[in-house]
């Protein structure tokens, strides 16, 4: 739902996105990326990968047919990229305690401006803020 938001914005604020997708390709592929969660938890990638945990296919091996991913544009990549990194550091500021979570909540903060592109840091910041507050309530 993140990346669905995250591109109506983006299109709103006519930034540089695709135009013209199919919607069940985009929630497919978020589907798929998040896969191996419905195994393992929401691990992230460091830690999945010093634990010997593939990503996705390891976990689920009846989707290595399918990988609606690899078909999708590289912008909606971007915004499936930024969607789970957006959700992570949205979970973390909220819920995170003490020194770690805040460091923690940094270190997504910045693995998120890493992977903005150009012309999209503006209606990402706002999406994370509304987020934020929005979980506030």
């Amino acid at each position: 739902m993140i990346a669905l938001e995250l591109v109506s914005r983006l299109r709103l604020a006519q930034a540089p996105i695709e135009r013209c997708f199919n919607t069940a390709d985009l929630l497919l592929a978020a589907l798929f990326h998040d896969a191996a969660e419905s195994r393992s938890g929401d691990i992230p990638t460091p830690a999945k990968a010093s634990m010997g945990i593939e990503e996705p296919v390891g976990l689920c091996p009846w989707l290595k047919d399918c990988d609606p991913y690899s078909s999708l544009p590289g912008s909606l990549k971007t915004t499936l990229d930024l969607a789970d990194k957006i959700e992570a550091y949205t979970f973390i500021a909220r819920y995170g305690s003490g020194s770690h979570g805040m460091k923690a909540a940094d270190y997504m903060h910045r693995k998120i401006q890493e992977v903005c592109p150009d012309g999209w840091r503006e209606t990402v910041d706002g999406l994370i803020t509304d987020i934020c507050i929005d979980r506030e309530r």
